[in-house]
């Protein structure tokens, strides 16, 4: 299952060549969905990636803006250092723009769960090993319109989600932001209006549409 999780985080320093550090994970407090990341979790997937874990914006699929340099583990959490590549891509350009400014302050991470277990009592799921496929720079408090589990937690409790919340687990699904839109917006419809003005492969949109569970 894939998920993703906010934290807070304190920008050392964002230096002008967009290098900059910090916490994409932060070990033994329990998040608002009774998540408990435990110290470790992260070490084996990191001694195994050969790639440099993706920076996106704001958990955009289609949007990466850098890529870290360093990941490892210390005794608060998942240590990070990255790059925006602020010459290359003009999304990178103005995330820099604003972690400078501190209008963005926060980190958060996409990451497959390989290993956790419920404490029976509490409630509370301790994650004893996660396979991080990306950290992104994202708006603090927290990213909630684009966590998937945040829609369904509203569907399951009888609430609708706005087409603004569609859209964005959509765009967390992998969709383009003018497929999202067309989905959220106009349903099946749109997203033929859509598919015969760009030849997009329909039957695949439609696969992965079906594909989210709820």
């Amino acid at each position: 299952m894939f998920k993703i999780s906010d934290f807070d985080w304190s920008i050392k320093s964002v230096a002008e060549d967009g290098t900059f550090s910090g916490h994409g994970s932060v070990f033994g407090n329990i998040d608002r969905v009774n998540d408990v990341v435990v110290r470790g979790a992260f070490s084996k997937s990191l001694a195994a990636r050969t790639n440099p874990i993706p920076i996106l914006w704001m958990h955009r699929k289609d949007e990466p803006i850098g890529v870290f340099t360093r990941a490892e583990e210390d005794d608060k959490g998942l240590y990070v250092e990255g790059v925006l590549l602020v010459d290359e891509v003009a999304r990178a350009k103005e995330a820099y723009a604003l972690m400078r400014a501190k209008a963005v302050t926060g980190l958060s991470i996409g990451y497959f769960i390989k290993n956790s277990w419920v404490d029976p009592v509490t409630g509370v799921n301790y994650l004893n090993e996660l396979q991080v496929e990306e950290v992104s720079v994202v708006s603090f408090p927290a990213n909630d319109e684009a966590r998937i589990d945040t829609v369904k937690s509203l569907l399951a409790k009888g609430g609708v989600p706005t087409i603004r919340d569609m859209e964005n687990v959509l765009r967390d699904l992998g969709f383009s932001k003018s497929q999202a839109v067309a989905v959220a917006s106009h349903g099946h419809k749109g997203l033929r209006d859509a598919d015969e003005a760009s030849n997009l492969d329909l039957s695949a949109l439609i696969a992965q549409v079906s594909s989210f569970k709820l």
